[in-house]
């Protein structure tokens, strides 16, 4: 009675479609991980490209800083310099 309720279950439940379609499931499903892998891989490959991008052009605004703060001191003693003063 046991071998015919496992066979009817067996029927009922497409045991043989399964067996044929699990490998292809497995298979998809690992190309689906593969796929969010390299996704994942991209975007922190992208996040450090942009992190570097951002590290340059804060490095470059505090040279251009240096750079405006030089030319103030400049023009100033140019300034003063050309000043005959009171008088």
């Amino acid at each position: 009675e046991r071998r015919a309720e496992a066979a009817r279950m067996e029927q009922e439940i497409d045991l043989e479609f399964i067996r044929e379609s699990l490998d292809r499931q497995f298979d998809k499903s690992l190309e689906g991980l593969q796929r969010v892998r390299d996704i994942v891989r991209n975007l922190r490959d992208f996040a450090r490209l942009d992190e570097a991008e951002l590290k340059e052009n804060f490095e470059l605004a505090h040279h251009f800083k240096h750079v405006d703060t030089i030319f103030e001191r400049v023009f100033g003693k140019l300034t003063a310099a050309s000043d005959p003063g009171p008088g």
